[in-house]
């Protein structure tokens, strides 16, 4: 007849595994009973030795970012650059020559970073009419409002009477940590040369972009369809 064995567990059944916890292993011998005992902290050790064992490093341990997925704590996924915002729709339209916010986008506090780029991308839209001309406007303000907003000082004009249904807006400010530093241009893009332009951002709280739209003629209206906005940092 086989030797009895008692396991004695002194932790409660289901509870996590502590160090200082016991397990009491008895045999029957000729004598009565020989007891040993092993703590949680050597079923612990000996459960990551075995795991180590199996997981080898390049095959099945992966880095991400630069930071091994073995082990605890999260790992930061960074990206560069961020899309702070993006939309292909048809945003708050607008008639007459009253300025008003087609679409925003929220730039979080400190986002940007002494020598970042943020590239602002938009497309002005002739929703309706063909009369007169539209413009297309570029606001920075620490509220989604247009009330103290500061205007970045180029005004980007799409003709009526013609076949000026789109226009594709792009501009990339560099920031040095108080200032964004633009193309001075009402090209639609700034791919040539051009005058500097300076707008003062206080990185350290919240601040918008606004992208307006007003028309030269009430029978017109005006919207923006496309906006992107990243930050490389």
């Amino acid at each position: 007849m086989a030797n009895k064995i008692k396991i004695s567990e002194l932790i409660p059944k289901g509870a996590p595994l502590s160090t200082t916890d016991l397990l009491m292993i008895s045999q029957e011998t000729p004598d009565g009973f020989e007891s040993n005992s092993i703590t949680g902290a050597e079923i612990i050790e000996s459960a990551q030795e075995g795991l180590q064992r199996t997981l080898v490093s390049g095959t099945s341990i992966k880095t991400l970012n630069g930071n091994s997925l073995l082990g605890s704590g999260d790992i930061a996924i960074s990206t560069n650059p961020k899309l702070l915002g993006f939309s292909g729709k048809i945003g708050t339209q607008t008639s007459g020559t009253a300025v008003t916010i087609c679409h925003s986008v929220l730039i979080p506090a400190n986002t940007l970073t002494t020598n970042s780029i943020l590239q602002i991308v938009f497309r002005m839209y002739r929703q309706n009419g063909n009369v007169g001309q539209m413009y297309g406007r570029i606001y920075f303000n620490t509220s989604n409002s247009l009330t103290g907003a500061s205007l970045f000082n180029t005004t980007f004009t799409m003709n009526g009477g013609g076949t000026q249904y789109l226009g594709l807006v792009e501009r990339n400010l560099s920031y040095n940590g108080t200032t964004l530093i633009g193309y001075s241009n009402v090209a639609f893009s700034e791919f040539t040369t051009g005058t500097a332009l300076t707008t003062a951002l206080n990185r350290t709280v919240d601040n918008y972009v606004l992208l307006t739209m007003a028309c030269q003629n009430s029978a017109d209206i005006a919207n923006i369809d496309i906006v992107k906005v990243f930050a490389y940092v």
